[in-house]
């Protein structure tokens, strides 16, 4: 028999991207023709990698602390027993499946989680709207497709799992916010519709983050990446630049498409939702599946582990 795979939604299961979006866009130097793409020098490459790394650090210092809420609060303790029951071989893999058609966003999700459990094995797949493997189901609008066990199942056997081809249901826990029949239908009760996370972290916070990032890595091409950032996500050339690095003129285009998240000031919510206790009422049948016992921590304690900053360092 196979292992078993946790399977979840991006978007108001994991995370909300609304406000963190064109800053991965522009690290990622996604949605970027081929064209302009040859035209691009090394050295705004080099930069904006050296950024991005640096970006995924600095966001998950504020997600542990608690003063962001990108990731939905209790999912980075979620992925870290995760990560425990696959080195002792419990599960097999995490998949990232969504209806979102920003591969990156996906990636920087993983990314994040993966820095934090100090695990890049993890998130096996991300599969986006545009996955090569999904075929007929994304012939409508961009995210308003169901999801499909047979979409789902093959991709776990001919994608980067490479699952055995008598894969079943009752292998899979399946985490989304919506309603997807087929999928609901063939997994049964290990189909958890969670409450969609919705809390918008601060541009600001956000902002300054991707500000200190691309100074820090000493980045040059403030000038093309400025005209990048016009070309690809409109036309604001009248804006007047604030200085003459360009880093805050990038910043203020992306204000303007990113309104109504809240201020710096405002926190995530705190504590574990009711989301996060279906994850861990899954990871609780794959241990006593497995000959083990009920974890006997109440739902109260769960909701006080934390892992600190002193227990857990994030490298450079």
């Amino acid at each position: 028999m196979d292992g078993k795979y946790f399977i979840f939604d991006m978007d108001e299961t994991l995370a909300e991207l609304y406000s963190v979006y064109y800053f991965i866009a522009t690290l990622r130097l996604s949605n970027i023709s081929s064209d302009d793409i040859v035209n691009i020098p090394n050295s705004l490459y080099n930069s904006l990698n050296r950024g991005y790394k640096k970006f995924v650090r600095e966001i998950l210092r504020e997600e542990i602390s608690n003063k962001l809420g990108i990731l939905r609060p209790g999912v980075l303790n979620v992925m870290m027993k995760l990560s425990e029951l696959q080195k002792i071989g419990k599960i097999k893999n995490v998949i990232i499946y969504s209806n979102n058609g920003h591969l990156e966003s996906l990636e920087f999700i993983r990314d994040l989680i993966h820095k934090y459990v100090n695990n890049n094995e993890l998130i096996k797949e991300c599969i986006h709207w545009n996955h090569p493997m999904r075929g007929n189901e994304v012939l409508g609008q961009v995210g308003a497709t169901n999801k499909t066990w047979g979409v789902l199942r093959n991709i776990l056997i001919k994608g980067n799992c490479k699952a055995s081809n008598k894969i079943e249901p009752s292998n899979i826990y399946f985490f989304d916010d919506l309603d997807h029949t087929d999928l609901k239908i063939n997994l049964g009760e290990n189909y958890y519709q969670v409450p969609g996370y919705s809390f918008k972290s601060s541009f600001n916070r956000i902002a300054n983050i991707f500000r200190k990032s691309l100074i820090d890595m000493k980045l040059n091409d403030t000038y093309i990446l400025n005209d990048m950032i016009i070309k690809v996500f409109g036309d604001y050339s009248n804006f007047e630049n604030i200085n003459e690095d360009g880093i805050d003129n990038i910043i203020k285009i992306f204000s303007m498409k990113t309104k109504n998240t809240v201020n710096n000031n405002v926190l995530p919510p705190s504590g574990q939702d009711k989301g996060i206790d279906m994850m861990y009422d899954a990871i609780n049948k794959i241990n006593m599946s497995n000959g083990g016992k009920r974890n006997k921590n109440s739902t109260k304690k769960r909701r006080e582990k934390k892992y600190s900053m002193k227990t857990l360092k994030i490298k450079n």
